[in-house]
């Protein structure tokens, strides 16, 4: 009996076998779930690479009062696995720095040794982070004129809904009837800060530029708008607990029973 159990096993361990690698002789089958791949949310990888410019220095009088003076080019932009991402920022940076990637020759012009007479322009993009389908990028640009006594710099903040294949605004991820509401939450939440800075909250305004943070919504602000120029760009953050019914569900992130207490 100990045998013939021995055997049958054998037997039943071939039949497995046999079936195991006939299955995978098999040819496969070539087509696809359409809606699967089109859903399909891509793992971002990117690399900041500079931008190849018809030309890196621009140069040209604008009045004939006036001296010449030239602006020196430098961007850089982003390689990713994401064609639409690579070519919005692209598009973005050509429109922003027309002399620059214009390929027509410009006039020479003289320049006054004795002036200050270049002016610098910098752009560059950096992938900051993924959180299933939202991809958040930097986009840093910065301006130093000629003889100024500093530059004026600012940072965007460029959120992609992977799924929708777009970027997205306040208004694409606010309930419409909870703006108002927002506002307030996010003044009352940063109201210490910003009383010490003499804003009142009829003053005080949404900002379109935000990126979603580990604990809550960023809102960023450009250089002047809220605090002074030795402050630099300024960020108001609201928790997500307190975003709850006032962010689409599908941009709030899951919350624990206890983030309020995680998150204050």
């Amino acid at each position: 009996m100990i045998i013939r159990r021995i055997t049958m096993k054998k037997s039943m361990l071939l039949v497995l076998t046999t079936g195991l690698v006939l299955t995978a002789c098999q040819p496969q089958s070539q087509s696809t779930d359409t809606t699967t791949s089109t859903n399909t949310i891509p793992l971002i990888q990117a690399q900041t690479t500079p931008v190849s410019l018809s030309k890196d220095q621009v140069c040209h009088l604008e009045t004939p009062e006036e001296s010449a003076s030239c602006t020196k080019y430098h961007l850089q932009s982003i390689k990713t696995n994401v064609p639409w991402i690579d070519q919005y920022f692209h598009e973005r940076l050509k429109q922003e720095h027309k002399e620059a990637f214009d390929p027509a020759p410009l006039p020479e012009v003289t320049l006054d040794p004795e002036l200050p007479s270049t002016n610098y322009s910098t752009a560059s993009v950096r992938y900051v982070s993924q959180h299933y389908q939202l991809a958040t990028f930097e986009y840093f640009s910065d301006y130093f004129p000629a003889g100024a006594a500093h530059g004026m710099h600012h940072v965007d903040y460029v959120v992609f809904d992977l799924k929708q294949k777009q970027r997205l605004t306040l208004n694409d991820i606010v309930v419409p009837a909870q703006k108002e509401a927002l506002k307030a939450e996010l003044f009352d939440y940063n109201s210490e800060w910003l009383e010490q800075r003499h804003i009142a909250l009829k003053d005080f305004e949404l900002s379109n530029n935000f990126y979603f943070g580990a604990s809550g919504l960023v809102f960023v602000y450009p250089v002047y708008e809220l605090a002074s120029y030795a402050e630099g760009i300024s960020e108001l953050k609201l928790p997500y607990w307190a975003l709850k019914d006032k962010i689409l569900a599908q941009y709030l992130p899951q919350l624990p029973e206890s983030s309020e207490e995680i998150y204050q």
